[in-house]
Parts: structure tokens; C-alpha cells; sequence
């Protein structure tokens, strides 16, 4: 699907997973830009626990579709913990503070909390210094 200049690739697989836990949720999502940087999200649900697992270059060009991508699960799912698992970001601008600092809110309106995981050591000190410490857990 082309949006606004962004190629997006979307694939989406709902498994039911049993009478209590609700549904079990994948989704990938790769965004290609003009400049050929590819970013890409991979979300999975269970329970009251959603991550999203980050890879490849955050900039501004990506954020959007990967922000779209991460609300439309939390709305669905309504989770009390979002796990943004940075461990394949290779680059960040201030779209990935802002990435995080939005899903901050909406988790603040669930009621829920946001846990980085995985961030190399710049990304998490461009994230401390932001002040996203105080919003957010690191792991």
C-alpha cells in the first residue's frame, strides 16, 4: 500500500489463545522511504502486554506509519504494559522521543505503562537526556 510517499508492506495474523487470555496478536510492518532506509515493526500481544519490536533506521519518514501501526494495536488491545524493544534501531532522530513520548500518553490514558528494552547505550542516553526516564522503565 502507498501512503503519502511511504511504501507500507502489512501483514496480519490474529490467533485465538485461549478462553482467558483474549486474542494473541503478530503484526509486521515495513516502512521504505524515498532515501531507501527501510524501518520495520513487529508487534505481538498477549495477555495485557504488548511489544513492538523496533528495527532499522527511526527517522521522521518512518515514524508515522510505525506510530499508526502501534496505536491502532493498543486501541484493539487496551494493554497495561507496552514493551518497545529497541535492540535492532540502528539510528534515531527526535521522531524516536517522540514516538516514545506519545505512546506514553496513550498509555497513560489506559491506565498502563511503557517499558524501553534493548536500547543501545546512545539511544538511551538521547532518551535520558530528553528526560523519557521519567516516563518511561528502561530495561
Amino acid at each position: 500500500m502507498l501512503y503519502k510517499g511511504i511504501n507500507f508492506n502489512l501483514n496480519s495474523v490474529k490467533v485465538p489463545c485461549g478462553i482467558k487470555s483474549g486474542m494473541w496478536e503478530v503484526i509486521d510492518l515495513e516502512v521504505k522511504n524515498c532515501a531507501s532506509a527501510i524501518m520495520s515493526v513487529k508487534i505481538e500481544s498477549s495477555d495485557n502486554i504488548v511489544t513492538a519490536f523496533l528495527e532499522g533506521e527511526l527517522d521522521h519518514h518512518a515514524a508515522k506509519g510505525i506510530r499508526e501501526e502501534i496505536d491502532g494495536t493498543l486501541e484493539r488491545m487496551k494493554p497495561a504494559v507496552l514493551n518497545l524493544d529497541f535492540r535492532s534501531v540502528s539510528f534515531m532522530d527526535s521522531s524516536g522521543i517522540g514516538l516514545v513520548m506519545g505512546r506514553y500518553r496513550t498509555m497513560q490514558l489506559l491506565g498502563g505503562k511503557v517499558v524501553v528494552k534493548n536500547a543501545s547505550l546512545h539511544i538511551r542516553k538521547v532518551m535520558r537526556l530528553a528526560g523519557l526516564d521519567r516516563l518511561a522503565e528502561f530495561e
